[in-house]
């Protein structure tokens, strides 16, 4: 019986320690449809564009695993017509990071740049893809970059260029808000 008993207390400690999710801790948000907001002018206050589906964020995600931290954006549509910056903000309890990708003609696959919270360019591994079927973009952050952060939170935004040329109109969709762009909002805690 004692054997029994003790093959039972060991079965329990192994399923207790068992590796769990805190491996790759996840936090996913849905975002509201039709909450782009239209820029005409650098003054302007921004207005509601519910019918633009195009650069329209559907869905957010903040993944922290072991080795990086990936951040997603999911969209109603995604193409190569506009030009598009996808933007994404890292903060840790040590310091904060934005991530830029840039896509339009000729560099539909992105141009990566990852900054302090001073502008200053970041030298890290940083990678980066957007999948036009599956209408993602995602940047992949080596957490050694983040200074290895028990927690990260995130918040991200797109903002659209019809123009190549011209910085307006301008759409623009906060992926953590369900209203009209004012500044991104940031994600709950994602704890390691």
């Amino acid at each position: 019986m004692k054997l029994v008993r003790s093959a039972l207390v060991v079965a329990a400690a192994a399923v207790a320690l068992a590796p769990t999710a805190a491996q790759a801790a996840t936090y996913r948000h849905s975002d509201a449809p039709g909450d782009v907001t239209s820029y005409t002018t650098a003054t302007d206050t921004g207005t509601p564009a519910p019918d633009r589906v195009e650069g329209d964020v559907a869905w957010n995600k903040v993944r922290h695993g072991s080795r990086v931290v990936t951040l997603t954006m999911g969209y109603r549509e995604l193409t190569t017509v506009d030009e598009k910056l996808h933007a994404y903000a890292i903060h840790t309890s040590k310091m904060t990071r934005y991530v830029y990708v840039l896509a339009g003609a000729g560099h539909w696959a992105g141009k990566v740049r990852m900054t302090n919270a001073h502008d200053k360019p970041v030298r890290c591994h940083v990678t980066r893809r957007i999948d036009y079927t599956a209408n993602t973009a995602t940047v992949r952050i080596p957490r050694s970059c983040l200074g290895t952060p028990r927690w990260v939170k995130a918040a991200m935004f797109v903002a659209s260029f019809p123009s190549p040329t011209v910085q307006f109109p301008m759409y623009v969709d906060d992926a953590g808000s369900n209203g009209t762009f004012q500044s991104p909002r940031w994600s709950p805690r994602v704890y390691r």
